[in-house]
């Protein structure tokens, strides 16, 4: 048994590089197809094992016997995918199962494994490789036969895993009974949790969906707010003429939704400057646009040539955002200054290009 560990141990010492292009290869792909997915994710990471956990893995008492080639273990790559809500999961599941051949005799589910009467960390570990149609690409051929667990789970999910094997005792025996007690109830709340951030972001949507039906029935007196703005740059033809603009400028990404990847904090930062200057509702910030209508083209081209070597695109509420310190209302301006719209030089450089229009007539 020692000559054929050792043999084992040998193999994937020689092949871990291999397994670590692997993973690079595997990570990119999801990235693409969870991009094209729209599907908003925290984090991808992922790693090959380590060489101390490998040997560590093929010495264990409960594994001897199961093991007699690298490829019968399928593990040595690993990635995780950390999702927001519950409904991404089901949606990352279906992506998987589309994309790649799965290993279903090694892939677990321990959301459907947990008793109904039993709560937990519901981990989704699924053993993938690259299907037919991926392994003959040059660029794969050099991964036939290797396999990887994709773990997935929500960020809730993973704080509780990450606590868990922090505190974990060596087996369920070891563990006194006031601590598993304890265990339970965060199990409990977290997944208590999960639900109700799930419902809290399908409110979300439906509030959304709500005020871009008053917004293209002209119902534009709806006031401003995180999810107003949301439903009017998806909805308004005014927003995409600037998206137009913008990207003929390079002031935005071509390839890319104008909306993909904002967070919250861009969407705010242009609350505040709104609010700040007194404008409250859809319609005021509408007639701001307006009034700009004609000086889209400079005003993104004056940007731009100020912002080059550029460090990266726009989205839409950057761009809106910079708009706002064209504005010929003196008191949008100062708002736009007052209320954090840029800092550093991405600040400096946009009030250089107004400067540039200021004194070429423009505005």
């Amino acid at each position: 048994m020692s000559e054929l560990l050792d043999r084992l141990e040998a193999a994937f010492t020689a092949k871990r590089p291999e397994y670590e292009a692997f993973v690079d290869n595997l990570k990119a792909l999801l990235q693409n197809l969870l991009e094209a997915g729209e599907i908003e994710v925290v984090r991808i990471e992922g790693r090959a094992k380590g060489l101390a956990n490998f040997r560590d893995k093929i010495s264990r008492p409960s594994k001897q016997g199961k093991y007699h080639a690298l490829e019968d273990i399928t593990d040595l790559a690993g990635l995780r995918i950390v999702v927001y809500y519950q409904k991404d999961v089901s949606s990352v599941i279906k992506i998987l199962e589309s994309n790649f051949e799965i290993d279903t005799k090694n892939s677990t589910n321990k959301a459907k494994e947990i008793e109904i009467d039993r709560l937990g960390y519901q981990s989704i570990h699924y053993i993938v490789s690259h299907s037919a149609a991926r392994r003959g690409l040059d660029e794969n051929k050099r991964f036939q036969g290797m396999k990887a667990e994709i773990q997935v789970s929500t960020v809730l999910q993973h704080a509780w895993a990450v606590l868990d094997r922090r505190l974990r005792y060596n087996n369920n025996a070891e563990m006194p009974d006031a601590i598993k007690r304890i265990l339970f109830l965060i199990s409990g709340q977290l997944e208590t949790a999960d639900i109700l951030f799930t419902q809290v972001d399908d409110e979300v949507f439906r509030i959304r969906k709500e005020y871009g039906k008053k917004l293209r029935e002209g119902q534009v007196s709806v006031p401003i707010n995180v999810d107003s703005l949301t439903a009017f740059v998806t909805s308004s033809s005014l927003v995409q003429d600037i998206i137009s603009s913008a990207k003929a400028a390079g002031l935005m990404s071509k390839d890319r939704s104008p909306t993909s990847e904002v967070r919250d904090y861009s969407r705010q930062k242009l609350v505040d400057i709104l609010d700040g200057a007194g404008i409250k509702s859809i319609s005021e910030f509408e007639n701001i646009l307006q009034n700009l209508i004609a000086e889209f083209d400079k005003i993104f081209m004056e940007v731009v040539s100020e912002l080059v070597p550029m460090e990266y695109r726009m989205s839409i509420f950057a761009v809106l955002r910079a708009l706002m310190f064209f504005s010929d209302d003196r008191n949008v301006v100062q708002a736009a200054k007052d209320y954090g719209a840029f800092s550093g030089r991405t600040r400096e450089r946009i009030l250089a290009a107004y400067g540039a229009l200021v004194q070429g007539g423009s505005v």
